[in-house]
C-alpha cells in the first residue's frame, strides 16, 4: 500500500543558508593549529570528512581520512560515521582501510538494523507507544510525527538495552524516515526530506541507501557545495600545517593576569542570562553583580599559612595566579560554564582521590595515543592538592615534582627498551612534543596540573599551572 501521507515543508523552513559557516563554526583554524592531543585531531578530521561527503565531495573526504591517519598510528573509526557506506557509494576508499572491509559481506554486516542507527534517549519500556516498523506504516507514522500531525511519541527497541525502548528525537525522525522512503521505493518522498535545515547531515549519513542521494550532493544547492569545498582547502592547509609544525602556542606571549583577563572576556561574553542547574546561585549572582569571574586576590600572608598548613610548597605560577584571583567563581569552557578552579579555603591534600584497586592511574598522556603500554603510577593521595572548588563536574589536582618525576622515569623506560621499535619510538615522540611542547618541555616539567572531567571519564595533564591556564582561554575561545 503506497504510503497516504507525505513531508510538508514547514513555511519557515529553509535550505541550508551557508556551508562555508557551519565549517567555520565548528572548525576554526585557531582550534585545529591549538589542539595538542592526536586523538582529538583524527576525531576531528572524521568529523570534516562526514560534513564533505554529504555535500557529494567524497574525493575530498578521503583525502582527509589519510590526512588524519599521519598524526596517529592508532587509526580511526568510520564505519559507525557513515563514512564507509560513502566510500562504497562513490566507489573511492582511503589506502588505510583494511580490504576485508571493502567487502559486500562486511558492509552488509553494518546495514543490518535500520532501527538502530540513530541517536536516542533510553527510556523505561512502560512507555505507551507501538514500535516502529520498516513498511509503509511505519513511513506514515514518521511523516505524521515530523509534520507535527499527532502527538504520539515515536519508539523502537534498543539494541543495546534488552526490554526498553528507545525515544526519537525529531531530526533523527527525518534521517529514519528518508531510509524508510528510499527502501519503500518513495525516493522523491526522500529528497523532499533530504533538503531542508531541519535534517542533521551527520544523523542521515549513517543510512547506507541514503547515499544513493548524498552522493551526489543532493542534499544542498550547488554554491553550498563550492563553499564546502573552498574550506575543504583551508583546513586541508591548516591540518598540513598543524602537522608539520606542531601545535601553535599563541598564548606564549601572554602575562599570567592576560590569560585570566581573556577567561573573564570568554565567559562575560557566553552570558545569556540564563540559569544553569550545576552552576550554585551564588556563583551566578555575583558574577553578574560584579561582571566578572574574578574573586578578591590573595594575598602573601594567606598563601603562606595554606602552605604551612599542607606542609607543602606552591609552584611559583599558581602562587602568582592566586595573587591576581583567588580562584575563578567559573568559565565558559567552550561549551558551556563550568565551577573550576576553587579559593585557598578549597584546596586540600588529596581531596577526591581514589584509593586502592580504585585509585587512578597518573597518565601523563592518553594510552590511545601511544604505541605502547606505559605502567604508570597511581594518583596518590599525599603528593596531589586539589585545588578545584566542590563540584560535580569534575577535579583539578597539582601533582607534586617527585610523582611527575616517577611517570616520567617510567615512559622512558618503554621508550629505551631494546625491544621497543623505532616506528613506535617516532610515534611516542611525536605525542610528548605534541603535548608538553618537546621532549625538554617534558623532562623540565616538575609540578603538573591534571583535569579529570566526570562526563568524558578522562584524564588530562599539563605542565605547568600556566600551560593549563592557556589551555583554558584556547577552550573559551573555541
Amino acid at each position: 500500500m503506497a504510503t497516504q501521507i507525505t513531508f510538508q515543508r514547514s513555511h519557515n523552513e529553509e535550505p541550508y543558508p551557508s556551508s562555508e559557516r557551519m565549517f567555520e563554526e565548528k572548525f576554526t583554524s585557531f582550534g585545529l593549529s591549538t589542539e595538542r592531543s592526536p586523538n582529538s585531531l583524527m576525531t576531528i578530521c572524521r568529523q570534516i570528512a562526514v560534513l564533505l561527503a554529504v555535500h557529494g565531495l567524497i574525493a575530498e573526504s578521503v583525502d582527509l581520512i589519510e590526512l588524519s591517519d599521519k598524526f596517529s598510528r592508532n587509526g580511526i573509526v568510520l564505519s559507525a560515521s557513515g563514512l564507509y557506506f560513502a566510500f562504497e557509494a562513490a566507489n573511492v576508499w582511503p589506502c588505510t582501510v583494511p580490504e576485508e572491509h571493502k567487502t559486500v559481506e562486511h558492509l552488509n554486516s553494518l546495514d543490518t538494523d535500520p532501527l538502530g542507527d540513530w541517536g536516542n534517549i533510553v527510556i523505561d519500556p512502560r512507555v505507551d507507544c507501538p514500535p516502529l516498523s520498516v513498511d509503509e506504516e511505519g513511513l506514515t507514522r514518521l511523516l505524521k510525527y515530523i509534520n507535527g500531525d499527532q502527538k504520539e511519541r515515536l519508539a523502537y527497541p534498543s539494541a543495546h538495552f534488552p526490554g526498553r525502548v528507545c525515544i526519537l528525537f525529531l531530526a533523527d525522525a527525518r534521517s529514519m524516515a528518508i531510509d524508510f522512503a528510499l527502501r519503500l521505493g518513495h525516493e522523491d518522498e526522500a529528497e523532499r526530506l533530504l533538503v531542508g535545515h531541519g535534517t542533521d547531515p551527520t544523523s542521515v549519513a549513517k543510512s547506507r541507501i541514503a547515499w544513493r542521494l548524498l552522493k551526489d550532493g543532493k542534499m544542498f544547492s550547488r554554491a553550498n557545495v563550492e563553499e564546502a569545498r573552498v574550506q575543504y582547502r583551508r583546513l586541508r592547509d591548516v591540518l598540513n600545517n598543524r602537522l608539520e609544525k606542531g601545535p601553535l602556542d599563541l598564548l606564549k606571549d601572554k602575562t599570567l593576569l592576560e590569560l585570566v583577563e581573556l577567561l573573564d572576556k570568554h565567559t562575560v561574553a557566553h552570558d545569556d542570562g540564563d540559569e544553569d542547574d550545576h552552576l550554585e546561585e551564588y556563583r551566578l549572582r555575583d558574577f553578574r553583580g560584579n561582571r566578572s569571574i574574578r574573586y578578591e586576590p590573595a594575598t602573601n600572608s594567606q598563601i603562606s599559612t595554606l602552605e604551612h598548613k599542607l606542609n607543602t610548597t606552591l609552584p611559583d605560577d599558581y602562587k602568582d595566579f592566586l595573587k591576581i584571583s583567588n580562584g575563578l567563581r567559573f568559565i565558559w569552557n567552550g561549551y558551556f560554564r563550568q565551577g573550576f578552579l576553587g579559593q585557598l579555603s578549597d584546596i586540600q591534600k588529596g581531596e577526591h582521590i581514589l584509593q586502592g584497586s580504585d585509585a587512578l592511574e597518573f597518565s601523563l598522556m592518553e594510552w590511545s595515543e601511544l604505541p605502547f603500554k606505559v605502567e604508570w603510577p597511581k594518583l596518590d593521595q599525599q603528593q596531589a592538592l586539589h585545588v578545584s572548588s566542590l563540584n560535580e563536574e569534575g577535579d583539578v589536582w597539582i601533582v607534586e615534582p617527585s610523582l611527575v618525576t616517577e611517570a616520567k622515569k617510567a615512559f622512558w623506560d618503554v621508550y629505551n627498551d631494546p625491544g621497543t621499535s623505532e616506528e613506535a619510538r617516532t610515534t611516542a615522540f611525536r605525542v610528548v612534543s605534541d603535548h608538553f611542547g618537546s621532549t625538554d618541555g617534558f623532562n623540565d616539567m616538575e609540578w603538573a596540573v591534571v583535569s579529570w572531567t566526570h562526563w568524558g571519564m578522562t584524564m588530562l595533564v599539563w605542565k605547568s599551572f600556566r600551560d593549563f591556564l592557556e589551555h583554558l582561554v584556547v577552550q573559551g575561545g573555541k
